[in-house]
């Protein structure tokens, strides 16, 4: 049997087509022009990052994180907006290996805390959260400010 070889490394915009495909898996429609785009401004940011994971040398999973100062106290707290990973390649530790490298990132920027958003209806991310050391502690909401006030 072969044994899986994993590597954790920042995005490339060569990436693009392999991550909108893994947003799709979240929801999210991303065209791999735009997905490239981000990947590209996001590389010159002091306060952003972008992994793949690599499996066997196909990229099957991504994350981004995103380190932001704190208002009602001192230094940062670093939140992971975006964490897929392909469906036939979960629980071989790729999901885990993304957090890692996004919480040493995070360590390495000045933040103290990590924090991860998920929808409700994602009760198997909830779990892996969980299985990793996260606690559920507050609700969000949110509101589009494209549409305005009614």
């Amino acid at each position: 049997m072969l044994r899986a070889q994993l590597e954790i490394r920042r995005a490339d915009p060569s990436d693009a087509d392999a991550i909108s495909g893994l947003l799709r898996e979240l929801g999210h429609d991303s065209p791999s022009d735009k997905t490239a785009q981000r990947i590209t401004r996001l590389a010159n940011s002091n306060r952003d990052a972008v992994f793949v994971a690599v499996l066997n040398e196909r990229v099957s999973g991504v994350a981004h994180v995103h380190m932001l100062p704190l208002f009602q106290a001192d230094g940062h707290i670093a939140r992971l907006t975006a964490l897929s990973v392909a469906p036939d390649c979960r629980r071989q530790g790729v999901g885990e290996s993304l957090v890692n490298a996004a919480e040493e990132c995070a360590r390495n920027g000045g933040c103290e805390r990590m924090e991860i958003t998920s929808g409700d209806e994602r009760t198997a991310a909830h779990e892996f959260y969980r299985a990793i050391g996260y606690s559920p502690v507050s609700q969000r909401f949110v509101r589009s400010l494209a549409q305005g006030r009614s």
